[in-house]
């Protein structure tokens, strides 16, 4: 895994960039990844404690390929996605 992929890995599963700013890495590397950099993106955000945004989860979605592994994400994904709750207070 190259270095740059590594670093926009990194700051996609980080929650002190703003919103876009993670879109735009996750998709940098859902667009120009290998399938390992693009399955290592997906495993950080789900391994990850924080809720997984929604605009992030589209351009992850929109990028993948139907594959098991892609599958069993999209499940722990949604797992993490906000729930209305937590949508309502963010209002």
């Amino acid at each position: 895994m190259s270095t740059c992929a590594n670093q926009l890995i990194d700051l996609t599963v980080s929650i002190k960039l703003n919103i876009w700013s993670r879109i735009v890495c996750a998709r940098a590397i859902m667009t120009t990844g290998t399938l390992k950099e693009k399955q290592t993106l997906w495993e950080g955000l789900n391994h990850n404690k924080n809720k997984l945004p929604r605009e992030i989860l589209a351009e992850i979605i929109e990028e993948s390929d139907i594959s098991d592994f892609n599958i069993r994400q999209i499940d722990l994904s949604l797992k993490k996605y906000p729930t209305m709750k937590d949508l309502n207070q963010q209002a």
